[in-house]
């Protein structure tokens, strides 16, 4: 299982945050509220999503995205554990 499908499955957040492109110092210029894994991938369309970037209680600016969950089999197909008997 990945972390993400493992934070998702906990019903932990997705939080976004703005950093600087600073690559000596890693600056965070702000952070957004937190939304939850399942709004992210609630179906197969497309979401578009507009997120307050605050810092201090203070807004600071705001990032767009688009999400859209795609199912796909596992490669190669997941296997069926078989219990063994005791």
């Amino acid at each position: 299982m990945s972390k993400v499908e493992d934070a998702a499955k906990a019903g932990e957040a997705f939080i976004v945050e703005a950093r600087d492109s600073d690559v000596a110092v890693d600056d965070v210029l702000g952070t957004a509220n937190p939304l939850t894994y399942q709004s992210l991938c609630s179906d197969e369309v497309s979401h578009a999503f507009t997120v307050d970037i605050f810092s201090e209680c203070k807004k600071t600016g705001w990032i767009k995205f688009e999400t859209k969950f795609i199912f796909r089999e596992p490669d190669p197909p997941a296997q069926e554990h078989k219990q063994l008997p005791v």
